[in-house]
């Protein structure tokens, strides 16, 4: 019945090697760079700050290094090329709380209305996480272009403001032993947007959606359903063994039931985390027969040398999906609405 769940673990024990071994060849590089450093009478810790934050991006270092990283077969099998997307941009909370995040400043944008095209985008880009990391680039499509169709807006004091996106391109990223894949666009914001409060810098600005094929979806929802399960029976497990022990009279039974219930809640603490899994409610299928998480995340690259390397803007929601036709599906809520009242 746990048979999925055993090669997941086996595949996350593959990614743990693939990690170790790149940990090992930095390793060598610091201690090689450290000899010489010493030699030549230099500090080591500008030679270990060096070789930690510049030399990995570095193409001779890249090179080196090669790409540990094996692609998914959905890279080959589906393709994303000609998929018009519309989105909407919540811009301006950094948190899933619904209490603070009505209290926060905000940017609501409608829009704007993309179209991913097959061909290669043309330089400069902005910075993808995939398309730019050598340890990464066998698992992604590469940079392709992404064209705007409609321009993302929104209401100012001077009326509809459109909000210019350039340079716009994306890529898919999917790693072997992972549920689902990811949609990265990404854009470059000329000029800062001011509006209630809400401030946005000019640079580069992306987009994020996670993308599931038909077996895999399959997959992550029998993984969410067992885990799920044995979720309940070991939470069950707890509150009996905690209710026997209430009951019981002697010491040495309340000692037994409370370890039992600790056994239980111990056990329930290491289930992985399914919470992230979408409901079938959450995805639309697109024209190639994949599904896309409607919601997906706004965020920003950070330059900080310590820290988190990207900054959360807010979310992206998809609006509507339509073909390389030029005609649209029509948004999700007025076909709801449609089906309630029994229209075509």
């Amino acid at each position: 019945q746990f048979s999925t769940v055993k090669t997941i673990d086996t595949k996350k024990c593959e990614k743990k090697k693939h990690s170790v071994a790149i940990l090992l060849r930095y390793t060598g590089i610091i201690s090689t760079m450290t000899m010489a450093a010493t030699v030549r009478q230099q500090p080591k810790w500008i030679v270990t700050l060096l070789l930690l934050f510049l030399l990995p991006h570095h193409p001779p270092v890249t090179a080196f290094l090669g790409s540990t990283t094996t692609p998914h077969s959905a890279l080959t099998e589906f393709s994303l090329a000609d998929q018009v997307l519309q989105l909407r941009l919540d811009l301006g909370w950094t948190n899933n709380d619904p209490y603070t995040r009505t209290a926060l400043p905000r940017l609501a944008l409608q829009g704007p209305t993309l179209q991913l095209r097959p061909a290669a985008a043309a330089a400069p880009l902005p910075w993808l996480p995939a398309a730019h990391d050598p340890l990464y680039q066998t698992a992604s499509t590469g940079p392709q272009t992404c064209q705007i169709l409609h321009p993302a807006s929104y209401v100012g004091w001077n009326g509809l403001e459109r909000v210019p996106l350039e340079r716009g391109c994306w890529e898919m990223i999917w790693v072997e032993g992972s549920f689902s894949g990811r949609l990265v666009c990404a854009f470059e914001l000329p000029i800062p947007i001011h509006r209630n409060g809400v401030t946005f810098d000019a640079g580069p600005l992306h987009v994020t959606f996670h993308l599931y094929s038909p077996e895999s979806w399959a997959a992550a929802q029998r993984f969410k359903e067992l885990t799920q399960q044995k979720s309940a029976h070991l939470l069950r497990e707890k509150e009996e063994e905690l209710f026997k022990m209430q009951r019981a009279s002697h010491w040495l039974a309340k000692a037994v039931h409370y370890q039992r219930a600790f056994a239980a809640f111990d056990k329930l603490l290491v289930l992985p985390v399914v919470s992230h899994i979408p409901n079938p409610d959450e995805v639309v299928e697109l024209n190639n027969g994949l599904l896309l998480v409607k919601q997906g995340k706004v965020w920003k690259k950070t330059n900080a040398l310590l820290g988190p390397s990207s900054r959360t803007l807010g979310t992206a929601v998809v609006h509507s999906v339509g073909s390389d036709n030029g005609e649209e599906e029509e948004d999700f809520d007025i076909r709801r609405h449609k089906r309630l009242l029994g229209r075509p």
